[in-house]
């Protein structure tokens, strides 16, 4: 019986996750890879296997009257506690420490991790956590009912093989349309900095990729005392969804030794709307400069209140979608560490940018402050 009902959340799981991308792709003109659909898809239904473990663990321990109040009481608390309502990085650290223990978090990290958005965690210890709780709350050791009291309560039994057999048939079904639909949604246009890789010329000799460019000595990138410089590289530009067909703005402007960003984003014209800065380490636009022997991002922000990110671009993948770490700006002077270990799929032998921008949602007009940027 577990085992058909396991089967019956996976079938609903399917539908709601086929809705949602449908919604997010159509509606919200978001697009991922198509490798990430399909595996941000894996992680969502995946997280069916625990929490039923769980729900059918309480619906065996406790009456069919009060199952509803328990399941909310476990779940909605979890839900918020785990990141799962707002970013895990903006609830206190106290929280932020204590969440590695629900499964809804590491669930998430997961889900994350598939855009690049996670807190840098590893991925054996997420799966391992989740597990672990699997095992822990399977619902097959709940308090079993009787079969004599379940006919007393008007419950049909039927035959547990051919539910089962039922329940395959439908999921392999479900499947085949899931997967049809996934293979439609869109995928999207190279992100900021794209445009300023050319493409390769085809060939049929095997060329060695150049070198990256070692980094220099100094760790102080900018400080802008003198304006919006930099003490190496091709310097700042402003970016923003432009270039592929948006309508979002961004102005860069060194005030009082800081640099301001300033602009709006809006949320129409482009599946990835963007605004802000990005900085190029090597001589040219998206050449490549190795920074593996560095640690940590360090710089002071202030600003508007609202959260921002810092995206670090691969040289040799211009158009994947960056490594990305939120950080908020405040309206007093604030600093952020950012070790650089939290861009997992960065390559720091070869980075080609670093772009600190406002994304949608929330669309509308933003403006924020950086100064003494340092990579040590």
């Amino acid at each position: 019986m577990s085992l058909s009902r396991v089967a019956t959340a996976l079938l609903f799981g399917m539908v709601i996750v086929l809705g949602l991308f449908l919604l997010g792709a159509y509606a919200a003109e978001v697009t991922l890879y198509r490798w990430q659909w399909f595996a941000l898809a894996g992680v969502v239904l995946s997280s069916v296997i625990p929490f039923c473990a769980l729900g059918l663990a309480i619906g065996a321990w406790v009456r069919a009257q009060s199952a509803v109040a328990i399941v909310n009481l476990v779940y909605l608390p979890m839900a918020f506690l785990s990141g799962l309502w707002i970013p895990i990085s903006m609830l206190p650290s106290f929280v932020q420490d204590a969440a590695v223990v629900f499964p809804a978090y590491h669930q998430s990290q997961l889900a994350l991790k598939v855009v690049a958005l996670d807190e840098g965690g590893s991925t054996g210890v997420h799966v391992l956590m989740i597990g672990i709780f699997t095992v822990m709350f399977p619902g097959c050791r709940g308090r079993r009912v009787p079969p004599r009291r379940l006919a007393m309560r008007g419950v049909r039994m039927t035959g547990a093989g051919s539910t089962a057999a039922r329940s395959v048939t439908y999921l392999a079904v479900m499947l085949a349309v899931f997967a049809g639909v996934l293979m439609a949604l869109p995928e999207p246009v190279p992100p900021p900095g794209a445009a300023d890789a050319a493409l390769p010329e085809v060939s049929f000799e095997e060329e060695e990729a150049p070198a990256a460019s070692p980094a220099p000595d100094t760790t102080l990138i900018a400080d802008f005392e003198e304006g919006v410089g930099a003490a190496f590289g091709a310097g700042w530009q402003a970016t923003s969804d432009r270039m592929q067909g948006g309508a979002s703005t961004a102005s860069l402007a060194a005030r009082q030794g800081a640099l301001r960003v300033a602009g709006e984003v809006v949320a129409s014209g482009s599946g990835f709307p963007w605004s802000g800065a990005i900085y190029f380490p090597g001589e040219q636009p998206m050449q490549s400069v190795d920074f593996s022997d560095r640690e940590v991002l360090r710089f002071r922000t202030r600003g508007d209140g609202r959260t921002y990110t810092v995206m670090l671009f691969v040289a040799d993948s211009a158009a994947a979608i960056p490594a990305a770490v939120p950080f908020t700006a405040t309206p007093a002077w604030t600093e952020v560490e950012i070790p650089l270990a939290r861009f997992p799929s960065a390559t720091l032998g070869i980075v080609g940018g670093l772009a600190f921008v406002a994304l949608a949602p929330p669309a509308g007009a933003y403006a924020f402050e950086i100064d003494d940027l340092e990579i040590r």
